[in-house]
């Protein structure tokens, strides 16, 4: 009785702790209002046509540049992330806020995932080209038995990709961020805030325009 008394005990105060986390990211994606990164790339759209209609009046719209300006940082109004532990490839534990300072993408992945399969070449792709200005983290959910790190280590190797990959092996990540299907990815900024994000596959285009934008904002 003792055994099953303790068992019940830590099974609520761990049902107590996802919940917190997930509503704790629930409430992060409320408040912050999120797009997605079709939204952003419409938006980024509608800016460029914006900005080609005004040229006409350049002269009388030249305060308003300089309002923009003095008005502050373009993602004032975003969400700080909420900072997560994760380990690296050598198995050293790692925080997202360490890689604070540049754009980050953030993917959450698995062997057993199609999508994630199908747009990994496309993120390669991203990866190289960006690498120099943009934090990759392609995080594995590694949970221990349908995942392991032995299975995405082999994964990758046999692919030949060279994207820096992470495992959740505490699945704190998952867990805090409420990953609910994979892939899934975010884009934060150089601040660390929440910019968008895109539940399932996305395509190349959106996410090299999304990362445009973010770089964009100086």
């Amino acid at each position: 009785m003792k055994k099953y008394g303790k068992l019940i005990g830590m099974a609520v105060v761990l049902a107590a702790i996802l919940g917190v986390a997930i509503f704790a990211y629930q409430k992060l994606q409320a408040e912050a209002n999120i797009p997605s990164l079709e939204e952003k790339v419409k938006n980024s759209e509608t800016e460029e046509k914006k900005g080609e209609e005004v040229t006409e009046n350049a002269e009388k719209e030249e305060s308003k540049p300089e309002e923009e300006e003095t008005s502050g940082d373009p993602g004032a109004k975003r969400q700080e992330a909420i900072d997560v532990t994760f380990y690296d490839s050598e198995g050293k534990a790692v925080k997202l806020s360490d890689y604070y300072g540049k754009p980050v993408v953030m993917n959450f992945w698995a062997t057993w995932c199609g999508y994630c399969k199908q747009e990994m070449p496309d993120f390669q792709e991203v990866y190289e080209e960006y690498k120099d200005k943009v934090e990759f983290l392609f995080i594995n959910s590694t949970d221990g038995s349908r995942e392991t790190r032995e299975k995405a280590e082999t994964y990758l190797q046999e692919q030949g990709y060279t994207i820096p990959a992470f495992y959740d092996e505490d699945m704190n990540a998952v867990y805090t961020y409420s990953v609910n299907s994979l892939p899934t990815t975010m884009l934060l900024d150089k601040e660390g805030r929440v910019a968008a994000y895109a539940p399932g596959l996305i395509e190349k285009e959106a996410l090299i325009k999304a990362l445009d934008t973010l770089l964009g904002e100086g």
